[in-house]
């Protein structure tokens, strides 16, 4: 059973709760956050406000899996004998972080979530800042527009630029739990560890869904007031139209000035497009299995009931982990990943 730790809206340990717990771990760039929920009896002596008010943090940690920190908040259900309570992964916390109206931030992608958390950290009731941490610095100069909660303007610098960001917790000399905010050109690591249907990976019936788009041309154009003053940049996938045929489709980004910008933010669109596997896979601990399961980190995937494979059936590839969902009653890990070498 994991370990549920409570700590104060300020980071101070109060104690720890017996529950089993549901918890999700999403990679917060994807759009996303993750949640935790877990019953208490009334009849417990920690069913109280001094462990479940709003505003506490939760501390989930478990063997081989990654430490799950959070903020309790709404919804929060009550039935006659017991309560459940809902915590939401800490990047939510931006959310709740409001941004001066029309301030402009120029910079490279890391530099301006920087400033946004320098911003969000000077409100003078803020009782939970997030500190920087690791910044990349890399990547092209973007302009962002504040005035919007704080998670939005990240998530949009995010995706803009492919970069990834996550918050998470450190603990001071005297034991005090305090967040920090980390962006990365990319999180994850490359695993070498794979996961096999029938061995680490549970039989279902519904083993890959192939949906959404088959673009394998993009053209992007630049934001301009007439079509005639629009550059443009076309990326394209040829050995996809080589399999599957021709499937082209043109985009006009928005706030988009500067060439490299347009070809960065087309080429990223053709390689959402190119995303063609939709997978939920449930993850049995095996071996080492477990320790290599992160959001963002890459794992090779063997399927040997679906997808062709020459004359017969199979499907080998690598996937991302965009999120993870552990019941703590239910010996598996559910992951939510994308397949990123179709």
């Amino acid at each position: 059973m994991a370990r549920v730790s409570i700590y104060t809206k300020e980071g101070f340990y109060v104690g720890d709760v017996r529950v089993a717990t549901v918890r999700t771990w999403t990679l917060a760039s994807s759009g996303v956050y993750g949640h935790c929920a877990f019953d208490m009896s009334k009849l417990d002596a920690k069913t109280r406000a001094k462990y479940l008010d709003f505003g506490k943090y939760v501390l989930v940690r478990e063997t081989n899996l990654p430490d799950w920190i959070g903020v309790i908040y709404t919804p929060q259900s009550w039935r006659h004998g017991d309560m459940t309570v809902k915590a939401w992964q800490a990047e939510k916390i931006l959310k709740w972080r409001p941004t001066p109206s029309d301030q402009l931030i120029a910079d490279q992608a890391g530099e301006i979530f920087r400033e946004i958390l320098r911003i969000t950290n000077t409100i003078p009731v803020n009782e939970k800042p997030i500190v920087p941490g690791i910044i990349f610095g890399g990547g092209t100069i973007r302009e962002e527009t504040l005035g919007d909660d704080a998670l939005s303007h990240i998530q949009s610098i995010a995706e803009r630029s492919g970069h990834d960001f996550e918050v998470v917790h450190v603990f001071d000399a005297n034991g005090r739990l305090y967040l920090q905010g980390n962006w990365y050109e990319q999180m994850g690591r490359m695993c070498e560890l794979w996961l096999r249907e029938g061995h680490n990976i549970e039989y279902v019936d519904d083993l890959l869904n192939i949906k959404g788009d088959l673009y394998n041309e993009v053209t992007g154009y630049m934001d301009a007031s007439t079509s005639g003053t629009r550059s443009k940049f076309t990326a394209r996938d040829d050995e996809a139209i080589a399999r599957w045929g021709y499937y082209g489709k043109s985009k006009v980004f928005s706030g988009v000035s500067h060439q490299n910008t347009l070809q960065e933010n087309t080429l990223g669109e053709l390689s959402n497009m190119a995303t063609l596997g939709d997978l939920k896979l449930n993850v049995l601990n095996v071996g080492e299995t477990w320790s290599n399961l992160q959001p963002g980190n890459f794992l090779p995937l063997d399927l040997n009931g679906a997808g062709f494979d020459g004359d017969g059936f199979g499907y080998e590839t690598t996937v991302r982990i965009l999120g993870m969902t552990r019941d703590d009653l239910v010996d598996r890990v559910e992951l939510a990943v994308e397949v990123v070498d179709a």
